[in-house]
């Protein structure tokens, strides 16, 4: 590796070594006071934004918990769970709810095609476009031919009503190495990625408490790493 860019493998330790190190409150602005809950001029602590928990309506409602790019692996089980209950089953798209939860490796999934040209996303996260590391989130509306099908693409399953959530604690941990990577302050960092968080993805605090809040609404529980 040259230049600013760092291995796939010292860059995911790295972030998973930060772990629980990495407090809420020292980076990121409205993104993160929406996820984290923020404490008011009067001292009470705001409600995480929970509007993503009340979308799961389905009869049928399944967690899937995508730690690793692996080829946009996530993406096809959630497309064939959507597709079989569907073509097995004759359910509407509205009576199965999917909720995906980024973390860890897949944090770059929820970002636009700006962020992973800034930052080197592709590389740090070793997708290719082509014979090169990518420098567009190609999961997003993948063209045909691609590995993940243009069908479970993250656009295509949103519209289907998929719903999506980041962890704010995983994206703090990327932001702290895209920094020390030579890309800006962390407050920097953090400013351009919130704005360049694909529209329809909510922030929660943690992935941990997201599978929770889910499981006690009713979702089971599928790992797709």
């Amino acid at each position: 590796m040259s230049g600013n860019g760092i291995g796939r493998r010292a860059f995911m330790d790295r972030v998973m070594a930060l772990g629980a190190a990495v407090g809420l409150g020292s980076l990121g602005g409205a993104a993160t006071a929406r996820a984290a809950g923020t404490t008011g001029a009067a001292g009470t602590a705001a409600e995480p934004d929970e509007s993503w928990l009340r979308r799961l309506t389905g009869r049928h409602k399944q967690l899937f918990d995508a730690p690793h790019v692996d080829g946009g692996r996530a993406l096809v089980h959630i497309r064939n769970y959507m597709n079989a209950y569907r073509d097995d089953y004759a359910l509407r798209d509205a009576d199965v709810s999917a909720l995906l939860i980024l973390y860890a490796g897949t944090v770059p999934l929820a970002f636009r095609d700006e962020a992973w040209a800034a930052f080197e996303l592709g590389k740090k996260a070793e997708v290719d476009d082509g014979d090169a590391p990518s420098k567009r989130n190609l999961f997003r509306s993948p063209a045909a031919g691609y590995m993940v099908p243009p069908d479970a693409g993250l656009d295509a399953l949103m519209r289907r009503g998929v719903v999506v959530v980041l962890c704010n604690n995983s994206l703090n941990r990327w932001v702290r190495e895209i920094s020390a990577a030579g890309h800006g302050s962390v407050e920097d960092v953090r400013r351009r990625m919130d704005g360049w968080l694909i529209p329809g993805i909510t922030m929660v605090p943690a992935a941990v408490m997201a599978v929770n809040r889910a499981q006690e609404g009713g979702c089971t529980y599928f790992y797709s790493g």
